[in-house]
C-alpha cells in the first residue's frame, strides 16, 4: 500500500483534509531535493541534524526504529548506505 492509499483509506473529514495536507508536504519536499545528488542530499541532512541537535529535537533512537521499520523494503545495498548515515548522524 503506498502513501496516497494509506491516506485515502481513512474517510473522515479532518483525516482527509490532514492526508491532502500530508500529501502536499511530501511533495514539496520533493520537488525541493529531487534534483539534488548525493552529496548534496547528505549536506542538507547533516545540516538539519545539526539545526535539530542544537533545538533539542533531533531523537537518535526514533530515527532508528523509524529505519529498522522500513528496512524490509530496502536493498541490502540500501540498508548498508543507511547504516552509514547514522553512524555520521549519531
Amino acid at each position: 500500500m503506498g502513501f496516497k492509499e494509506y491516506c485515502n483509506g481513512n474517510d473522515t473529514e479532518r483525516n482527509k483534509d490532514n492526508s491532502k495536507i500530508a500529501e502536499e508536504k511530501v511533495e514539496d519536499l520533493y520537488n525541493k531535493y529531487k534534483d539534488k545528488n548525493e552529496d548534496e542530499l547528505l549536506f542538507e541532512l547533516l545540516k538539519n541534524v545539526e539545526l535539530q541537535k542544537k533545538e533539542g529535537k533531533f531523537n537518535y533512537e526514533a530515527l532508528v526504529k523509524m529505519i529498522e521499520k522500513m528496512s524490509p523494503f530496502l536493498s541490502d545495498e540500501q540498508r548498508i548506505r543507511i547504516k552509514e548515515i547514522l553512524k555520521k548522524i549519531q
